[in-house]
């Protein structure tokens, strides 16, 4: 049966394919954390067992070999038939969607569901799926069908970015289906969309408006079980991502040190969140926000709210539902807009705002680049060295000009 181990990798799942010819198939899948390589080894005891009794349906074995627990070449050799089978697959929307669901799990960099990026895309891609069921349930759809469904998303008033991440989607969606031969051509790869190269300027707070945040957000403690004055900190303290925010917890922070650990977090739930190796780091922080996190800890005690997450998710007015779990993303932005309109401030500027002010603000002050890409958590210095753009005109290097 599967086994689960220790590796330099992460963790390590170790399992058996029974095939009818003498020669098994000892296979190795590493996982970041325990939680992932523990959930799997149980999806995988049922494709051991079936290759030792040598039963199985076809539908199951299609989507193992979407899914990557087993190959072609391996289902061949375990299962009596199934290469002569294989020649005719029904379609299955649902079986391409749930390969498109295991394809952008394996292919993220963190490995977690329970990140924005993931959903976004799985949300994505379950539209197309509905799209086909609806309009092309047999997949036999063309070129023509791809560009109507681009040119319905424009008419409803989608970014050319959208459009641009749902043809990738819509590729992605359908390599799947060629993987599971129930189609053999991918009539997206013939449709071409111009990528689209406007960048969207970041938007940074002049300090009158980081400082207008700063003593307005306290007449704010309606909200979110009244921590949207916690978000105002983190944003402009320490520069935290929306997620991140969401996920800290009130063992991140070494009160004697003054340091804030982001890393690795099981909710109550038993839930992970798992952040990118470059985003789990270190970041040391002013005093003003050490002696705002022990006032606002000493807050919740009082108001019977304290749990794990230092942003509360859960209802102060509806107590029985308080659950030891993260505030949705969508929570935090509706309460973050209050005191934008609140006080009138730029509409544009939003939570994230408050992350690149910090790291333009740093930059602005002196602080070395390599220093501001730790902080910030990018793997790549190129990120960061994008902010510079910000600042590089106030240098006013044109002075120079001997005339």
């Amino acid at each position: 049966m599967a086994t689960v181990g220790e590796h330099s990798n992460g963790h390590r799942v170790s399992y058996v394919l029974t095939s009818m010819e003498s020669k098994n198939f000892y296979i190795q899948k590493y996982y970041k954390t325990k939680h992932q390589a523990r959930q799997f080894a149980q999806q995988i005891q049922v494709v051991e067992m079936a290759t030792k009794t040598g039963l199985a349906r076809f539908d199951q074995l299609q989507e193992w070999i979407g899914r990557g627990w087993i190959t072609e070449d391996q289902a061949t050799r375990c299962f009596a038939g199934y290469d002569q089978v294989a020649e005719s697959v029904e379609v299955d929307l649902d079986a391409i969607l749930g390969a498109y669901k295991d394809y952008a799990i394996s292919n993220s960099k963190a490995k977690d569901a329970s990140r924005k990026t993931y959903r976004t895309a799985v949300g994505q891609a379950t539209k197309i799926v509905e799209w086909l069921k609806i309009n092309t349930p047999q997949l036999d759809l063309t070129a023509g069908h791809v560009e109507m469904y681009l040119d319905n998303l424009e008419m409803d008033g989608a970014s050319s970015w959208t459009v641009h991440h749902y043809l990738t989607k819509f590729r992605i969606v359908l390599d799947q289906a060629i993987r599971l031969k129930m189609i053999d051509h991918n009539v997206a790869r013939d449709v071409t969309r111009s990528q689209p190269k406007t960048a969207k300027q970041r938007r940074i707070l002049t300090p009158e408006e980081a400082q207008c945040l700063l003593a307005k957000c306290e007449e704010y403690r309606e909200p979110i079980s009244g921590c949207l004055p916690t978000i105002v900190m983190m944003g402009l303290y320490c520069g935290m991502r929306n997620e991140e925010m969401a996920w800290c917890q009130w063992d991140w922070m070494n009160l004697k040190s003054g340091i804030l650990t982001v890393k690795e977090v099981q909710a109550p739930s038993g839930e992970v969140w798992v952040p990118k190796d470059a985003e789990k780091r270190n970041l040391d922080v002013k005093d003003a926000f050490i002696k705002y996190w022990r006032r606002e800890q000493k807050r919740q005690e009082r108001a019977g709210i304290l749990g794990p997450f230092v942003i509360v998710g859960g209802n102060m007015f509806n107590k029985q539902h308080f659950q030891g779990r993260p505030l949705g993303e969508w929570g935090m932005r509706s309460a973050y807009q209050k005191i934008i309109d609140g006080e009138g401030l730029d509409p544009s500027i939003t939570i994230y705002s408050m992350r690149h002010t910090y790291a333009t603000s740093l930059l602005r002050a002196g602080v070395d680049i390599k220093t501001v890409q730790q902080r910030m958590g990018h793997s790549d210095i190129k990120t960061t060295m994008q902010y510079l753009h910000e600042i590089e005109p106030e240098k006013h290097p044109t002075d120079a000009l001997p005339y």
